[in-house]
C-alpha cells in the first residue's frame, strides 16, 4: 500500500508517545521525496532562485573543487550589549530575538537579564545601526518600585520566562496581536509543576504584553526548555525548534502551527549519528528559511565532563524535515578566548538579519562553561558574514571545475556571488549531453577577476538567453584561486 500523507498527517502518523521517532520520520520523508521524483522531469526547475551550495542538489560533478564552510566574523566592538543596569545583575544574554523593523526603520532586541541569579527578566533595546544599542525607559514594568527601566516582562506569576522568541506579524487583523512571543515558563519549584511548560504572549507594540488565554499552550508532555520560533512566510506556518532528551541525550525537534497556539506533535530532526563521539549532544538550534532552503545554527554541545562548551555549527534542509549537518567538524561561530565574555558558550538569536551586503548574526556569549554553577558573566555579541556566504566552492592554484545537473531557468542574465580578485571564474553553458552551446563557450566568456556579490557573466558576442528559457541546459564553471558562493539567473537587471 502506498501512503500519500500531508505534512500534518505525517506528524500524526509517526508520533509515539508525543515524540516522533527520527528514523521513521526521515524514512517516510524520503519515501515521499522518491515518489515525487519518479513523476518529475530530469531537469531541475530553478526559475530565478539563487543556487547556494549548502546541500548541492544542483551539482553533478566537482573536479579540483572543495566545499568550504565560512565562519562568521566577530564584530571588533563586541560585546555590543552588556549588563550595566541594576536589574541586569552580571548577565545579559540572547536566548531571544533581534529583528529589523522596516516600518520604524530600527533594530529591536528582546533579550534576557538575570539579576542575582534569582529571576529572569525580558528586556528591550533599540539600535539604528545594529551595533550600538540604547535601553529606553519604557515605564511599563515595575522594578524596585520604579518603572523607568527597559523591562518588558518579568513573570506572569507562574515562573521565570526563558527563551522568548518574538515575531512581528503585520498581517494579523487583531492589532493587539501584532507582536507574538513564545517562551518557556520556568516555575519554582519545577518538578511535577504543570506550569513547567510552553506559553505564549501577545502585544500591540512589542513592549506591553498580555499572557495568552489558555496558557500553557502545550498539552501533554511539554517539549524541552530550549526554544526558537520563526514564521515561515513561504508556507504560512510557524516553526518551533526545541530541545528533547531521548535516551538521556539532547537533540533538536520541530513542531508546526498555523495559529501560534495549537502545535503539531514534535519530531526529532537533528541528533548525533553513530559515528559521532559519545559526548556530542545538540543543545538547541536556530532554524530559518534562506532563499529556497532552510539553514540551521546548531548549538553544538561538548558534554565531556572536563570541558562542557557550546559552539555553533551549520545544518540545512530542503523540506524542513530532513536535515543535514554541513561539514560537521567545521565551526561556524567559535568561542572567544578564555576569560572573554564568549569564552565558554555561545547561543544564536532565533534568526539572522540581512543588512546590505552582510548577514548579521546576533548571539549570546557566556564566559563560563555549561557546568559552572552559578554562572559568572554573560553579554551579547554580533558576528557578520558575507551575504549568501554560508559555504563556498573553492579552487586553489590548480584550476578546478563544477558541472551542474540539467536544469531550466527564467531570466536574461547570469549573476554570480564569487571571490576571484586574485584568480578567475569563467563559465560555459552546455546542452544536457555536455556539449557546448553556441555563443556560450568558455573561450567566449570574459573572466571574472573581482570580489562581487552580483557579478554578471558576459560572453563576447552578448548572446541572448531568450531561446534557452524553459529548456534543459547545464552550467560548467572554471575556478582558479577563487571561491563561488552562489549563482542565479535573473530578469531585467542589465546595466
Amino acid at each position: 500500500m502506498t501512503l500519500h500523507l500531508s505534512r500534518r498527517s505525517l506528524f500524526k502518523f509517526l508520533t509515539v508517545g508525543g515524540l516522533v521517532r527520527a528514523s521513521d520520520w526521515e524514512a517516510k520523508a524520503c519515501q515521499q521525496k522518491e515518489q515525487k521524483l519518479d513523476h518529475s522531469t530530469s531537469a531541475l526547475p530553478l526559475a530565478s532562485t539563487k543556487q547556494l551550495f549548502l546541500d548541492s542538489p544542483i551539482v553533478d560533478s566537482l573536479v579540483g573543487v572543495r566545499l568550504v564552510l565560512n565562519s562568521a566574523n566577530k564584530f571588533s566592538g563586541n560585546p555590543t550589549l552588556v549588563a550595566d543596569r541594576p536589574w541586569e545583575g552580571r548577565m545579559v544574554f540572547l536566548n531571544g530575538t533581534v529583528l529589523w523593523d522596516e516600518d520604524e526603520k530600527v533594530f529591536k532586541m528582546w533579550y534576557q537579564a538575570a539579576y542575582g541569579n534569582e529571576e529572569s527578566l525580558v528586556c528591550y533595546a533599540l539600535s539604528k545601526d545594529g551595533k550600538s544599542w540604547d535601553k529606553p525607559a519604557l515605564n511599563s514594568v515595575s522594578y524596585g518600585g520604579n518603572t523607568r527601566n527597559n523591562i518588558v516582562l518579568r513573570n506572569f506569576g507562574k515562573g521565570d520566562i526563558w527563551h522568548p522568541s518574538v515575531i512581528k506579524d503585520s498581517q494579523d487583523p487583531d492589532p493587539s496581536k501584532r507582536y507574538k512571543m513564545i517562551y518557556w515558563n520556568e516555575p519554582k519549584p519545577r518538578q511535577n509543576n504543570p506550569w513547567a511548560a510552553v506559553c505564549a504572549a501577545f502585544s500591540s507594540d512589542g513592549i506591553r504584553w498580555q499572557n495568552a488565554l489558555g496558557n500553557p499552550i502545550w498539552s501533554g508532555v511539554p517539549p524541552g526548555d530550549v526554544l526558537n520560533c520563526i514564521y515561515d512566510q513561504e508556507r504560512s506556518v510557524y516553526l518551533l525548534f526545541h530541545r528533547e532528551y531521548p535516551h538521556g541525550k539532547r537533540v533538536v525537534a520541530l513542531s508546526e502551527s498555523t495559529d501560534f497556539l495549537h502545535w503539531s506533535p514534535r519530531g526529532i530532526i537533528v541528533s548525533p549519528e553513530a559515528t559521532d563521539p559519545e559526548w556530542l549532544q545538540f543543545y538547541g538550534m536556530s532554524g530559518f528559511r534562506y532563499e529556497d532552503t532552510y539553514v540551521g545554527f546548531l548549538w553544538n554541545y561538548n558534554a565531556r565532563s572536563d570541558l562542557e562548551t557550546i559552539d555553533i555549527r551549520l545544518t540545512t534542509s530542503r523540506d524542513g524535515i530532513t536535515w543535514k549537518r554541513i561539514l560537521p567538524e567545521s565551526v561556524f561561530l567559535s568561542l572567544g578566548e578564555e576569560r572573554r565574555f564568549d569564552g565558554g558558550m555561545v547561543f544564536t538569536a532565533n534568526h539572522p538579519i540581512i543588512v546590505g551586503e552582510e548577514i548579521f548574526v546576533y548571539y549570546g556569549g557566556w564566559a563560563c562553561r555549561h557546568d559552572v554553577v552559578p554562572p559568572t558573566r554573560a553579554a551579547i555579541g554580533l558576528a557578520t558574514l558575507r551575504r549568501d556566504g554560508f559555504v563556498g566552492l573553492a579552487a586553489g592554484e590548480k584550476e578546478g571545475t563544477l558541472t551542474t545537473k540539467p536544469f531550466t531557468f527564467e531570466g536574461d542574465e547570469l549573476i554570480l556571488n564569487a571571490e576571484s580578485a586574485q584568480g578567475l571564474v569563467e563559465a560555459a553553458l552546455l546542452h544536457p549531453d555536455g556539449t557546448p552551446l553556441s555563443g556560450f563557450n568558455r573561450s567566449d566568456c570574459f573572466p571574472l577577476n573581482a570580489n562581487g556579490l552580483s557579478s554578471r557573466v558576459q560572453w563576447k558576442r552578448n548572446p541572448s538567453f531568450s531561446p534557452l528559457q524553459g529548456k534543459p541546459i547545464r552550467l560548467k564553471f572554471y575556478l582558479q584561486n577563487a571561491k563561488l558562493y552562489c549563482f542565479q539567473f535573473r530578469r531585467g537587471q542589465k546595466s
